[in-house]
């Protein structure tokens, strides 16, 4: 039988998130959990005190869109790896999420289909090509929807070199960022760009 190892992004609610682990249990399951650097985490370990339940130290402010949640991501895999168990299954959750078929069906099917990896993506929307692959997002707060989109100084106009200059001098970028803005225009790193759903269901040796 495939160990599952759930690694879940959590950032409220401890009783949603206990309750969900519950729905998950049967003896065939480890979770993992990044909470979000802003929450309190002693809540969530007084409520969820389990063998089988990991909450990882390498937490991260995590930010709606941005690439802190990938980072939570990488944590998150990298716990569930060195945790060992080649035969298994390493699936991505919310703490949002909540399974609507028992865990008996859901172990048929991963069983049913061990051999396999379950992800989504598409070609990337040309609509956001240029802010997502050619430009720079800076941050200003954690809050959702409080960033702006750069370019590179060399390659734009006057508004977007007083927007870059604002953020200099606001300290907005960091000094050992600088370099990467000071170009003619941002490095693809691939030829082709595609998206897709974070949510996805692994092989330990994927």
């Amino acid at each position: 039988m495939l160990l599952k190892k759930y690694v879940i992004l959590a950032h409220r609610e401890a009783g949603q998130l206990k309750r969900m682990i519950d729905r998950h249990q049967d003896g065939r399951s480890h979770f993992f959990i990044h909470l979000d650097i802003k929450t309190d985490i002693a809540p969530f370990k007084e409520l969820i005190q389990r063998d089988n339940v990991t909450f990882i130290a390498s937490r991260v402010d995590c930010i709606w869109g941005d690439f802190s949640i990938v980072e939570a991501t990488i944590n998150l895999f990298r716990a569930a790896v060195d945790y060992g168990y080649p035969d298994s299954k390493i699936i991505l959750l919310s703490s949002q999420d909540y399974p609507i078929k028992p865990a008996s069906h859901i172990n048929k099917y991963l069983d049913e289909n061990a051999d396999f990896d379950f992800i989504d993506f598409c070609e990337f929307p040309a609509s956001n090509y240029k802010q997502r692959v050619l430009q720079y997002k800076v941050n200003f707060s954690s809050n959702r929807g409080d960033f702006v989109f750069v370019r590179p100084v060399f390659a734009s106009h006057i508004k977007n070199f007083s927007t870059f200059l604002k953020l200099v001098k606001h300290k907005r970028i960091p000094a050992g960022d600088l370099h990467y803005f000071l170009r003619v225009r941002r490095k693809k790193v691939f030829k082709e760009h595609f998206k897709g759903s974070a949510w996805c269901c692994l092989n330990h040796s994927t």
